[in-house]
């Protein structure tokens, strides 16, 4: 194990304890065990699905950067009354989405206040007009924290996805 890889191992775990002990670990939070997939929305409207396949050799800590990255902009919702604009209508869309095999609890901190939810999914919008926008259920929208991380994890992870596909051929 390369000593870079090691560094970016324990900072990951150190960054997890600290997140822990300041109380946000009972934020809600996606999981590794969780079905993804990548959707991407065409400035037309056509909608791709494309289903995130781990391989057992897939680097775990670019997995768990995003998912970190997606847990942070969850930890802090708030009501959108924005819709999106024409011009930002001209670029396509890219959400990563989480379907749960089974309706998971989620305490949500919603516009300051604290609710469950009974969630089947959870869609987080990577690129486009509203980065960090989350759709439940794939019918009530809000708008996450918005997170310079966020672009650039997905982007690696991105990478991460075609080399180990590369990998197989």
């Amino acid at each position: 194990m390369s000593r870079t890889h090691k560094f970016y191992r324990w900072f990951a775990l150190l960054l997890l304890l600290l997140l822990f002990i300041s109380g946000c670990a009972s934020k809600p939070g996606l999981t590794q065990d969780d079905n993804y997939s990548i959707v991407v929305i065409s400035p037309k409207g056509q909608v791709q699905n494309i289903p995130v396949q781990l391989k057992w050799n897939s680097n775990k800590v670019v997995v768990q950067n995003l998912l970190m990255e997606t847990t942070f902009i969850l930890s802090d919702l708030r009501t959108s009354e924005n819709p999106p604009n024409e011009s930002a209508l001209a670029n396509s869309t890219v959400l990563l989405k989480a379907q749960f095999p089974q309706s998971r609890v989620f305490n949500l901190n919603i516009d300051g206040r604290v609710q469950d939810f009974n969630l089947d999914s959870i869609e987080i919008e990577v690129e486009g007009p509203h980065q960090g926008r989350v759709i439940l259920n794939e019918t009530q929208t809000l708008q996450g924290i918005p997170d310079s991380n966020l672009k650039p994890t997905f982007d690696e992870f991105m990478n991460m996805l075609r080399t180990s596909t590369s990998e197989d051929f």
